[in-house]
């Protein structure tokens, strides 16, 4: 089993699947979209107390500046 999973929601499965090589069995899909807290939260409950956790958190919006 591969070490690396992906919490989402359902509504951006497809861009998981598109862009990575990854097993449906790796990527956790949030019941229902409540926060980022919320699924770091959901991914660690399924996890070993000795792994390694990292959050890249993709919530946000780029934008130019008008100066």
């Amino acid at each position: 089993m591969e070490s690396r999973f992906i919490v989402t929601d359902k509504n951006h499965s497809h861009h998981i699947f598109e862009q990575l090589s990854i097993s449906k069995d790796n990527v956790i899909f949030e019941p229902m979209t409540k926060n980022t807290a919320a699924a770091i939260a959901l991914g660690i409950s399924k996890l070993n107390d000795d792994d390694l956790v990292i959050v890249l958190p993709s919530d946000f919006e780029w934008s130019d500046v008008v100066s």
